[in-house]
């Protein structure tokens, strides 16, 4: 057993433990009490730091579109021969030896959902990864967490360039809505045929039968009122589950999206507002969208991460009205619920991955230093940023 005593535990499972310890064998955590254990070889002294579950990003291209090499070699982010792809898995493009991997360590990053980007209309699997491996096969802990789409700008503006379809926001929704009836009319040839005249075998179509089934929810990214709105339509029709990923405008329909029961990754407002469709972004957006009662979580949106850019995004979500509290639930507990995974991480409660941050100080502050990263119960990243070797 290894355990970690004298911290003030946020277990976003409950209320905070003031000064108590969090234990776990293997991988899996065993105990969490407000009882102080004597400091041993096995025993870290945390002398009064703050105790987090692992930090999740709900969506990235870590290891898809890598950080140190050229754009050819390196982006594997976007299969641009053609526009619906939903049976492509990230898991087959990633390196784990990025070095992005390292810098969300070092941010106390422990859970990542890798997308494949957004120009293609249907573009493959979200795959959910620890942030600490030597292989892809060890990190992954959900092969498939949905399938991303894209509407808006950028399908149409890549495959303008092309030229393929679609050339339009039009045609981008034709395109889903031919998807999602092939699907259907497959699966019920397949339940209707004897088993010697079963339908042949279509990647695309097996891919999208679990959306359309209600299994896995299909990420969206959208962002202007009007593609968001063409979301809502194709969800009501298909009876989706919905995940809006970007959402820059998705506060203007708060009360909307909060009936439909959609969720939303957002990236409020640390990147540049390049495009129309970007315009409103804003750091209020978190809060009219939480009032409303829509289930979310915030991202960075970019696949290297500078040094402060949480304390950054903490930082500004505390400015506009969230507590230190609410924040470290956007980062732990409400994507581990978003991605269907908060049986494994996002809190600290027994049975739970040992995947845990000790920060010698309060969170997300300017003054914080990430003492330890500790990812399925083996220490990741030790004082000063180093990564401890994983092999």
């Amino acid at each position: 057993m290894k355990a970690i005593t004298n911290a003030r535990i946020y277990t976003m499972a409950g209320q905070v433990i003031e000064r108590g310890t969090v234990s776990w064998q293997g991988s899996s955590i065993t105990g969490v009490s407000d009882q102080l254990l004597a400091p041993s070889s096995d025993v870290f002294d945390a002398q009064g730091g703050s105790l987090l579950p692992g930090l999740i990003n709900a969506h990235c291209q870590a290891g898809l579109k890598e950080s140190l090499l050229d754009y050819v070699a390196g982006d594997d982010s976007n299969e641009s021969s053609f526009p619906i792809t939903p049976q492509l898995n990230p898991v087959h493009g990633i390196n784990p030896a990025d070095p992005v991997f390292a810098a969300m360590l070092s941010q106390g990053i422990t859970t990542v959902a890798i997308a494949p980007g957004s120009i293609n209309v249907l573009g493959g699997s979200v795959a959910v990864l620890k942030t600490c491996g030597s292989t892809v096969d060890e990190m992954v802990i959900k092969n498939s967490a949905g399938i991303k789409a894209a509407i808006g700008d950028d399908p149409k503006q890549f495959y303008r360039a092309k030229p393929f379809v679609p050339q339009t926001r039009m045609n981008t929704m034709a395109m889903l809505r031919e998807n999602f009836f092939a699907t259907r009319d497959y699966l019920q040839a397949k339940e209707l045929a004897d088993i010697s005249i079963m339908p042949p075998y279509n990647a695309i179509t097996e891919s999208l039968a679990p959306v359309l089934e209600g299994e896995l929810p299909l990420f969206v990214h959208a962002n202007r009122r009007d593609d968001i709105h063409s979301a809502l339509r194709l969800a009501r029709e298909f009876n989706l589950k919905l995940i809006l990923v970007n959402a820059a405008e998705a506060h203007l329909l708060a009360e909307k999206l909060a009936t439909a029961q959609v969720k939303c990754i957002l990236s409020p407002g640390l990147k540049s507002r390049s495009k129309f469709e970007l315009q409103e972004l804003c750091w209020q957006a978190p809060a009219l969208l939480s009032a409303a009662g829509v289930e979310l979580t915030v991202v960075p949106d970019s696949n290297v991460l500078p040094a402060n850019e949480l304390t950054a995004m903490a930082t500004m979500l505390r400015k506009n009205g969230y507590t230190l509290e609410q924040v470290i639930a956007m980062l732990t507990i409400k994507p581990a619920r978003i991605l269907n995974i908060e049986n494994k991480v996002g809190s600290i409660e027994v049975g739970k991955n040992a995947d845990l941050i000790l920060y010698n100080n309060e969170p997300f502050s300017f003054k914080e230093e990430i003492k330890k990263v500790i990812v399925n119960g083996q220490e990741c990243l030790s004082k000063g940023g180093e990564q401890v070797a994983t092999d």
